[in-house]
């Protein structure tokens, strides 16, 4: 069964969504992380992945360890 892609801007819904209801929330940066890369891949699997990387960020966390690939399969 295919599974279609989310529009980006649901798909940053729901992630924000799921941050806040874990107490989370993203720094300006991190949200241009996400977005940017949901625009590359809004399935609903990535969305979940993308936001189990998202928890592990910390508000102070450096560029290089705030990032996301473009695909749920990790590859650039």
């Amino acid at each position: 069964m295919e599974v279609p892609k989310l529009p980006e801007k649901d798909a940053f819904h729901i992630l924000k969504t799921w941050l806040s209801v874990a107490g989370r929330t993203l720094s300006p940066s991190q949200k241009s992380v996400v977005s940017e890369t949901l625009q590359q891949c809004s399935l609903p699997i990535f969305v979940r992945v993308a936001f189990d990387e998202a928890l592990r960020w910390k508000s102070y966390s450096l560029p290089c360890e705030t990032v996301l690939q473009s695909t749920v399969r990790g590859e650039l």
